[in-house]
C-alpha cells in the first residue's frame, strides 16, 4: 500500500485523536513567583486563557490596583480566616467575578499577616490587569478580575509585578506548585521558585493533542513497514 493511500486511510483517525483531545481540555492561567535578588518577581505568563461560563455575572468597571500579593496563612483569631491574593499588570478598569466555585490551598505558606507588604516597598508593574484571590473563613472570600471585555476563551497576555527589596521568607511563602480548580474545571496555577528562570506549563489538553496525534503518526509508520517486510 502507498503511503499516500495509508496516509488518507488513517487521516480521519488523526482528526479524531486531536479532536478527543481538544475537547476534554480545560483552560489554564500560569503565575510563577521567583526570587530575583533583592526582589519578587510576580509574573502571569503568555498564552492561558478562562472560560468565564459558569463564573457569574461580573461587576464592570472596577478600578483595580496592579501588583499585589497577600498570604496571611492561617489567622486563629478574631476571626479564623486564610487568604491568598495575586495581581499583575497595570491599573485598569476590570470585570469582577466573584460567584464561581473553586477548590485549592487557602494559603501558599505560614504567612506573613497583614499587610502582606510593607508601605515602603516600590512596585512596579507591565503588562493588563489580572487579579486572582482565595481565601476561607467565615465568608469564603473569592475573585477573578479580568480586563474589561475580557472575551471568554481569549489568551491572555503576559504581565507582572515586581516587588522591590522583599522575599519568600519575609511574606511567609513556601517553594512550590499550587493549584486552584474553579467550578467549571479551569485551573490557576503558581509555580513559587527561590531563583532561576521560570516557564509557562502547557495545560494537559495542549499535550494530550499532540501526543495522540504522534501515536496515530507512529500507527501509520509501522504499518508502511509491516507492508515492506
Amino acid at each position: 500500500m502507498h503511503t499516500t493511500s495509508l496516509r488518507a486511510k488513517f487521516l480521519p483517525l488523526l482528526v479524531g485523536v486531536a479532536l478527543a483531545g481538544a475537547a476534554t481540555s480545560h483552560a489554564a492561567v500560569y503565575f510563577t513567583l521567583q526570587q530575583q535578588g533583592t526582589n519578587l518577581l510576580l509574573s502571569l505568563q503568555a498564552g492561558g486563557s478562562l472560560n468565564t461560563t459558569g463564573l457569574g455575572t461580573p461587576n464592570s468597571g472596577g478600578n483595580e490596583p496592579g501588583g499585589k500579593i497577600t498570604n496571611t496563612g492561617t489567622v486563629a483569631s478574631p476571626t479564623p480566616f486564610s487568604l491568598v491574593t495575586l495581581a499583575v499588570g497595570s491599573a485598569s478598569g476590570s470585570d469582577l467575578y466573584t460567584s464561581f466555585g473553586i477548590t485549592g490551598p487557602s494559603d501558599i505558606g505560614p504567612g506573613g499577616g497583614l499587610p502582606a507588604l510593607t508601605p515602603t516597598t516600590s512596585i512596579t508593574t507591565t503588562g493588563p490587569f489580572f487579579g486572582f484571590a482565595y481565601g476561607t473563613g467565615a465568608t469564603p472570600f473569592k475573585q477573578i478580575s479580568l480586563p474589561t471585555g475580557y472575551v471568554s476563551g481569549a489568551t491572555l497576555s503576559a504581565a507582572s509585578a515586581t516587588f522591590a527589596n522583599t522575599n519568600l521568607a519575609a511574606l511567609g511563602i513556601n517553594v512550590g506548585n499550587y493549584t486552584w480548580t474553579l467550578g467549571n474545571n479551569d485551573t490557576i496555577n503558581l509555580t513559587v521558585s527561590s531563583g532561576g528562570g521560570g516557564s509557562s506549563v502547557p495545560e494537559t489538553g495542549s499535550l494530550l493533542v499532540p501526543a495522540l496525534a504522534m501515536s496515530a503518526l507512529g500507527l501509520i509508520q509501522w504499518r508502511r513497514r509491516a507492508r515492506r517486510a
